[in-house]
């Protein structure tokens, strides 16, 4: 057992602050909701939302020409590529569609709510309608861009510079207490 007092509190606070930083850390990792998926999406929610009235407007006023003129300049902008649905499960444009959109499409217009659809080995699927001024219906259907993982030594990272942090406090604080002893 070390002699010196600027030593034991420094390595008592230490280990409380070692304690602290790796209880937090698995009480954050063991508790997330979704251990590595999509993060929140509700501002792309919103987007979505105008994209698709934007999209059935447009093909209204121009025809699949400029509906396609104006999903290319959104898969462009946003890396989304979507697709629009008339109330005959038709899509609009003459692309290939991602093999769940017919279905996606199909649950928002039985349910006129937005839909989600993530099937494995496949991009996720957000599926909005739109209804125009004419009373038509129609549904936007997104095909996700694939998410970039941060690199695994970013967690790491933050955990270094808490324990550098954190051990430069104790040092202070064992210096300090020191003195009056």
């Amino acid at each position: 057992m070390p002699r010196s007092l600027f030593l034991k509190i420094f390595l008592w606070f230490g280990a409380v602050v070692f304690t602290v930083i790796v209880g937090t850390f698995l009480i954050g990792e063991l508790t997330r909701p979704e251990p590595f998926g999509a993060p929140l999406r509700r501002p792309l929610d919103l987007a979505l939302s105008v994209y698709a009235q934007t999209a059935a407007d447009t093909y209204e006023l121009d025809g699949q020409s400029g509906l396609v003129a104006y999903l290319d300049r959104l898969e462009r902008e946003s890396k989304l590529r979507a697709f629009l649905f008339n109330d005959q499960i038709q899509e609009l444009t003459g692309r290939r569609i991602p093999a769940g959109a017919p279905g996606v499409a199909r649950r928002v217009f039985e349910t006129k709510l937005p839909e989600f659809a993530a099937d494995e080995g496949s991009a996720p699927l957000l599926a909005r309608p739109a209804l125009t001024a004419r009373g038509s219906q129609y549904v936007l259907v997104a095909e996700m861009p694939p998410r970039i993982a941060p690199p695994p030594w970013t967690h790491l990272l933050h955990l270094l510079g808490i324990v550098l942090i954190g051990g430069l406090f104790c040092y202070w604080l064992g210096s300090y207490l020191a003195r009056f002893f």
